[in-house]
């Protein structure tokens, strides 16, 4: 199994609570793999931490990447442990992908993850509330697809509308630019 994530190694995107959900995870499903996509200031610490937390070989740190949609495509779960954020790309990437996102219930998040629709949302740092739903979708694998197929449907919907909104604005430029 493979939970994955895309995020800067920094303070905001709390991926000390990944790790150790994770860690959690890896005691009833020892087989899991986290990859950690991205990089940042954080990154020696959060290695050491995961080399404490005796998971070191379970944790995959790539660095940045340019084949995300390659990586992601290997995810069974995709996370996002955010304190505080916008609308974050990286979960309507992972959505579009046709991957079920739990994430923090911060920011824009719940305009995109819809709890038990495509995935779910978790309070911002409560890693015992984030492993019991990552541990819930690598489990039950139906339910898993379910909310992919859910997400990508979901990921479509936003697109589309963020779309539809960029045509309206150049339309309006061209006939304001024009006259």
């Amino acid at each position: 199994s493979v939970v994955g994530m895309v995020t800067k190694l920094e303070k905001i995107k709390d991926v000390h609570t990944a790790l150790l959900a994770v860690g959690e995870v890896f005691k009833v499903i020892p087989n899991t793999k986290l990859i950690i996509v991205g990089d940042g200031p954080l990154r020696r610490e959060l290695e050491t931490k995961a080399e404490i937390l005796g998971i070191s070989d379970n944790v995959i740190f790539t660095g940045i990447r340019e084949d995300i949609p390659e990586l992601l495509s290997v995810f069974d779960v995709f996370i996002l442990t955010s304190l505080s954020e916008g609308m974050p790309n990286a979960i309507l990437e992972a959505m579009a992908s046709g991957k079920p996102v739990i994430a923090s219930k911060v920011g824009g998040v719940s305009e995109a993850v819809f709890d038990s629709i495509n995935g779910f949302l978790c309070l911002p740092g409560n890693y015992k509330e984030l492993s019991g739903l990552i541990g819930r979708l690598l489990n039950d694998r139906e339910l898993s697809r379910k909310q992919g197929l859910n997400a990508r449907g979901i990921a479509e919907k936003i697109f589309s509308h963020e779309r539809m909104i960029k045509e309206y604005e150049n339309n309006y430029m061209e006939l304001f630019l024009n006259n």
